[in-house]
């Protein structure tokens, strides 16, 4: 937000705002996941970057990842 010379709030609000919208899409149109002879597997996590012997950055950065891979394929085709 620095880089573009806009304030932290004004970003935290937009990404607020697109998150509801993908909500309210999603939740009128339904992803179907999986099916006959398919396998899907979802996974969720989250990546903390810590500062090790006082060496780097210093505060703590949290990453959500979220992955889906269909293993029915190979290689299996991940979306991320």
């Amino acid at each position: 937000s620095l880089e573009l010379g806009v304030l932290h709030p004004t970003v935290t609000k937009i990404h607020s705002e697109i998150r509801s919208l993908v909500r309210i899409y999603y939740d009128n149109v339904p992803m179907i996941l999986g099916g006959p002879n398919r396998i899907v597997e979802i996974n969720e996590s989250l990546f903390i970057h810590k500062t090790k012997y006082n060496v780097g950055r210093f505060a703590e950065t949290q990453v959500w990842g979220f992955c889906i891979a269909d293993t029915t394929f190979t290689p299996a085709k991940v979306y991320l």
